[in-house]
This record gives structure tokens, C-alpha cells and sequence, in this order.
């Protein structure tokens, strides 16, 4: 009895195993989609990112390595690389933004580059 036990339980270790493989090689594949597939709003919550595209993007306590959007809306979030026509930070952290607008509130921003911003918190550089 209890070797069927033990063998059951190997059984389940090595599932286990090629679950997580499959999962990581999935995390791991950069795939794009073609401009009109892109979704039109991202909602990310406490999550941790490579890279998104689409019109809107809201990232609540979540990090993103690039985001790429027409509107950008962080709340305790922290995003490496911003393309955007607007960018909305609350207590979040920007690395370098390149945005039509920016506002930041008690936020940390890095690089900035845009036509317009407002900052409320730290900024390394700011081009305006």
C-alpha cells in the first residue's frame, strides 16, 4: 500500500515539474500582436509585466518592464520604460517616460520627456 502511495506521489511531483516548465516557457516567449489585435484596455493588478500595448493601460500595485499606450494610468505600480500620449502616476515609480502629458502625484520619476508635466514628488530630469 505504501508503495503505491510513493508512486502516486513521484507521479504528481514530475506533473508538477512539467507544469511549471510549460508555465515558464509561456512567461518567457516574447510574442507581439499585429497593431489591430492589440487590445484597447489593460487592466494589470499586482502582477509583474514585460511589456504591453494598448490604448488604455490601468496597473494597479503591479510592475511593467515597457508599457506602450495612448493613456497610462498607475496606482502604486512601478513602470522601467513609458510610451504614451498621457501618463497618470499616484504613488508609483517611473523610470523613463516619453508622454505627450505627464502628471505625478507623490510619485518618483527618473527621465522625463514630454510636452507637459506635472509632478507632485521626485524627478531626476525633466524635458518639457
Amino acid at each position: 500500500m505504501q508503495a503505491v502511495g510513493v508512486r502516486a506521489s513521484a507521479r504528481r511531483r514530475v506533473l508538477l515539474s512539467a507544469a511549471i516548465a510549460a508555465c515558464q516557457n509561456f512567461m518567457t516567449e516574447q510574442t507581439s500582436l499585429p497593431e489591430s489585435d492589440q487590445p484597447q484596455v489593460t487592466n494589470i493588478s499586482q502582477a509583474d509585466v514585460q511589456s504591453v500595448h494598448a490604448e488604455l493601460v490601468r496597473m494597479h500595485q503591479a510592475n511593467a518592464q515597457e508599457i506602450a499606450a495612448e493613456d497610462v494610468e498607475l496606482q502604486q505600480s512601478a513602470a522601467a520604460n513609458v510610451t504614451a500620449g498621457h501618463v497618470s502616476a499616484h504613488q508609483s515609480a517611473l523610470g523613463v517616460v516619453n508622454a505627450h502629458e505627464l502628471s505625478s502625484q507623490n510619485s518618483l520619476s527618473a527621465v522625463v520627456r514630454a510636452e507637459t508635466a506635472h509632478v507632485n514628488g521626485y524627478a531626476g530630469a525633466i524635458v518639457a
